[in-house]
């Protein structure tokens, strides 16, 4: 017999000792992913401090709050900017997770307001160095740098997964010794050299999660096996099995509780030629399907957000013929996902 080559042997070790190869994964991605999930624990497990998060999208909120409720930090969650504004007002945090594009006031003046506190005598003044992480779907270079000159100490594209969030925590969080106090981190000292973390290898939202196989789920619904992604509902499951018990349930009954209210308020704006609410709510749509891996409503909804963001009605009115169907597949998809995750075992 001819020698054993040594790619043949490395398969071998990783076939004895990995977890088994996803189908189509690359040889050599299983075992990274193995050797991942035990610094993933021992991170998490160290990372400590008091976290705000603002984030309107409920959907984003439950999935980002989880994460991090799987981390020893304690989180506090905002949905606007304004309300950000009060919790800083009366709380102290050691890190701010913050949206960008939101209702009421977006992420953008929240952390210009933070900022321009810094020296003042109002509540909010011990909250001017806390930093700001901005949270955003938009991943184009005029985006990110709009972030850094509004105030934001750095960036994290959605979708991320744990990997990319406990990084950012580990980066910018206090020391175990110093976390509990605002603006404790010598990192929060320097605000004017921000660090942008380029988050483009999680821009498909089956990446939305980096976490150990989840036990078997059932076997899906028809419906949601023919419209959502596999690989990010595994993920999601994952999360709640990890850190969160109940959680996908949460999500699927969030998911069918706010997207109704969101897709009406697309139509309606499509329909009276209102763009900026257009472009508003199609974003909120987007996220919200590219979490639950429904990639053709996401991309109908990133199509809608690009003709509303350009003024460009007609278009906006041709792609909610498409929305109308694809949102329809798509809620009846998680309706059937919550119907067989919420029966009797």
């Amino acid at each position: 017999e001819k020698p054993t080559r040594s790619t043949e042997l490395l398969k071998a070790l990783v076939g004895a000792l990995a977890p088994a190869q996803t189908p189509g994964e690359p040889f050599g991605q299983s075992l990274a992913h193995a050797q991942e999930r035990p610094l993933l624990q021992h991170t998490a497990a160290s990372l400590r401090g008091a976290i705000l998060l603002v984030e309107d999208n409920p959907v984003n909120r439950e999935i980002a709050a989880a994460m991090l409720e799987a981390t020893a930090c304690s989180v506090t969650v905002a949905e606007n900017g304004r309300q950000a504004i009060a919790r800083l007002a009366d709380q102290a945090f050691d890190l701010i997770l913050m949206d960008c594009q939101m209702p009421e006031m977006d992420g953008y003046e929240a952390v210009g307001l933070i900022r321009a506190a810094k020296g003042g005598t109002s509540a909010l003044a011990a909250a001017a160095s806390i930093p700001v992480i901005a949270l955003t779907a938009n991943a184009l270079t005029g985006d990110r740098e709009r972030c850094l000159e509004a105030g934001f100490n750095d960036y994290l594209a959605k979708p991320f997964g744990e990997a990319a969030l406990q990084g950012m925590l580990r980066k910018w969080l206090p020391s175990p010794a110093s976390a509990g106090g605002a603006a404790s981190s010598p990192a929060a000292d320097a605000p004017d050299a921000p660090h942008v973390t380029d988050a483009a290898h999680a821009s498909d939202a089956s990446q939305v999660l980096d976490a150990a196989p989840p036990p078997p789920p059932q076997p899906a619904a028809q419906a949601a096996a023919a419209v959502l992604d596999a690989a990010t509902l595994d993920g999601l499951r994952t999360l709640a099995h990890k850190a969160a018990p109940g959680l996908f349930e949460r999500l699927c009954q969030t998911y069918l509780s706010s997207t109704p209210g969101l897709f009406a308020q697309l139509r309606n704006a499509v329909e009276g030629g209102d763009m900026e609410g257009a472009r508003q709510a199609a974003h909120t749509l987007k996220s919200s399907h590219a979490n639950f891996g429904a990639f053709a409503m996401r991309d109908v909804c990133m199509s809608l957000e690009a003709a509303a963001k350009a003024g460009q009605t007609s278009a906006a009115i041709t792609l909610m013929h498409r929305a109308e169907i694809e949102f329809s597949l798509a809620l009846t998809a998680v309706s059937a996902l919550n119907s067989r995750s919420t029966e009797p075992s």
